[in-house]
């Protein structure tokens, strides 16, 4: 136990780079958490509201519940997801991991230290997602003093099933498959498990919508929060955990406990099995060592624009960079492709959901003041979870010396990391407005108003993100995966995006005239984009002078 509470602290210290805490703080830094709390606010609310209104239905059925099970469900696949990315960066591809190989450890003390250090991460989000719900349940419900005390303890073990499972796929796939041990190779394949999972899970939740409509009404019409036995196929602890909720139960609760204590032991078993075997030599990349022809050294070397430069050369380092391919990039054009199969799987064409579509009259200018709002709402999203602006200075790591002495301004610099964001949202755009469009029917002219409206949406969240990189760059990390996947940053341009988003479906209720909302719409992005370019440039030469 001594040896794995030393290794825990200083693994956490590693890789939350507090090392250099005796460092003093700018006062941005200092102001972080303030940042971060406003940043936080209108997602927190909106999951509250959302909470409270499905409380309103379920509460009379006696299925509250139900909210509680999807609360676990929705954290699960959350921390299942993330952890697929994080296992792989702290198990395996950390700079300790051949110091740690060295010394007098056992495999299971260094899997359990740093399975800890990863429920630390995982923690962020059981907040996001636990304590908005939690509070509208609190409110609407009014559970006993009990609650507090089981509710407190499932959330403390939530984490840790989904985290051991992602741990247990990415053990399996170093000691099946020994090429996989290559840094780029596992990079490439984690992104296809995740990508495969989340089909996976829109297939699963598909069938489970699809139960038999007898036995969903029985369910409804049993009450006593009979609905939750519908979450039992993912996670074995959810319907425990949901039990020891509702009905205050210790056994349930104890149960709980049992089954993650299961996994755990399971975990650390197979740790001692082959995580020594599946470490050695993880940190190999491969190279092509193709040689260069006189040809294509002229052709590398021809003069060009610097800032179109620049930019495709930012474009080529994340497509050659598996962790930057498959989470700035792909995420943008995979998005699109799970959504719509989230929307219209097992829809016919007599279902409810297409004949309501073909009802919709979309040449009536208030249905187009919500298109607009709509594309704007879909530039902010795909501009945000691409993260190529917001992460664009951290990526250059201990290499941003570079961008000092290169000839060639900051400004000039930043822009073309702004363009190498822009691109890629452009493509994002298209790829979800275009499907989506044909699909509904939406006019011609007013697909193209929403994609103007997107564009100017998505050149704001770009230059946000890179002024707030430049301000809080995180330059200290061991692998690429820390300041993509591990950066607080991307909290300032994807929590505001999705606020925002969601603001501008109730604004278009504040204007009698739909034109005024459209021209009040393209007018304030416009001014936000100006006053971003402008904040952009004064704060370039101020911040690289800094770092």
């Amino acid at each position: 136990m001594r040896s794995f509470w030393a290794l825990f602290v200083a693994t956490l210290k590693n890789t939350l780079s507090l090392v250099e805490s005796s460092k003093k703080k700018s006062i941005w830094t200092r102001l972080l958490p303030a940042f971060l709390v406003v940043a936080f606010i209108p997602t927190l609310f909106s999951f509250y509201a959302l909470a409270e209104e499905a409380l309103k239905l379920l509460i009379p059925i006696q299925q509250s519940g139900v909210i509680l099970g999807l609360m676990l469900t929705a954290m699960s696949l959350m921390i299942f997801f993330l952890a697929i990315f994080l296992i792989p960066a702290v198990f395996y591809f950390s700079k300790d991991v051949e110091i740690l190989l060295s010394l007098p450890l056992k495999a299971h003390t260094i899997v359990a230290a740093k399975l800890g250090v990863s429920l630390i991460y995982e923690y962020l989000s059981v907040i996001m997602i636990g304590f908005p719900i939690l509070a509208a349940y609190i409110i609407n419900v009014r559970p006993e003093p009990m609650f507090y005390v089981i509710t407190l303890v499932v959330l403390i073990f939530a984490p840790l099933i989904p985290l051991i499972l992602a741990g247990l796929i990415v053990m399996v796939v170093m000691a099946v498959i020994p090429k996989a041990r290559n840094r780029d190779l596992f990079n490439y394949l984690s992104g296809f498990v995740a990508l495969a999972f989340a089909i996976g899970i829109n297939a699963a939740i598909g069938s489970i919508v699809t139960i038999d409509s007898q036995s969903m009404i029985d369910m409804l019409v049993k009450g006593n929060n009979s609905l939750t036995s519908i979450f039992g196929y993912l996670i074995p602890s959810i319907p425990f955990a949901i039990k020891a909720m509702v009905e205050l139960s210790i056994v349930n609760l104890g149960i709980t406990l049992l089954i993650a204590a299961g996994f755990v032991g399971v975990f650390l078993v197979v740790s001692d099995l082959v995580y020594f075997s599946t470490a050695v030599g993880v940190n190999e990349t491969g190279a092509s060592r193709k040689a260069l022809k006189s040809k294509d050294y002229a052709k590398m070397t021809l003069s060009s624009n610097p800032v179109i430069t620049y930019t495709i050369k930012e474009l080529k380092i994340m497509i050659r960079t598996p962790i930057y391919l498959l989470n700035n990039i792909a995420t943008v054009f995979l998005m699109p492709i799970i959504m719509m199969i989230s929307i219209l799987g097992g829809v016919g064409s007599q279902d409810e959901v297409i004949v309501m579509i073909n009802s919709i009259p979309w040449d009536d200018p208030d249905v187009l003041a919500y298109v607009l709002a709509a594309g704007a709402a879909i530039g902010l999203f795909m501009s945000a979870i691409n993260m190529i602006t917001v992460s664009a200075i951290s990526r250059e790591g201990a290499h941003v010396y570079f961008m000092k002495y290169i000839p060639m301004s900051y400004f000039n610099q930043i822009q073309a990391k702004v363009y190498s964001g822009l691109i890629i949202s452009f493509f994002g755009i298209l790829f979800m407005l275009i499907p989506f469009g044909v699909l509904l029917g939406i006019p011609p002219f007013s697909l193209f108003l929403a994609f103007l409206a997107a564009i100017l949406s998505g050149l704001l969240i770009n230059y946000i993100g890179i002024i707030v990189d430049m301000i809080h760059p995180k330059l200290v990390w061991e692998q690429e995966a820390v300041p993509v996947k591990q950066n607080i940053n991307s909290a300032f341009t994807l929590i505001p995006a999705m606020g925002l988003g969601a603001g501008l479906f109730f604004s278009v209720g504040w204007f009698d005239q739909p034109m005024w909302f459209a021209f009040t719409l393209f007018i304030t992005f416009f001014i936000l984009d100006v006053f971003a370019i402008i904040i952009a440039k004064k704060t370039c030469k101020v911040a690289f002078d800094q770092m």
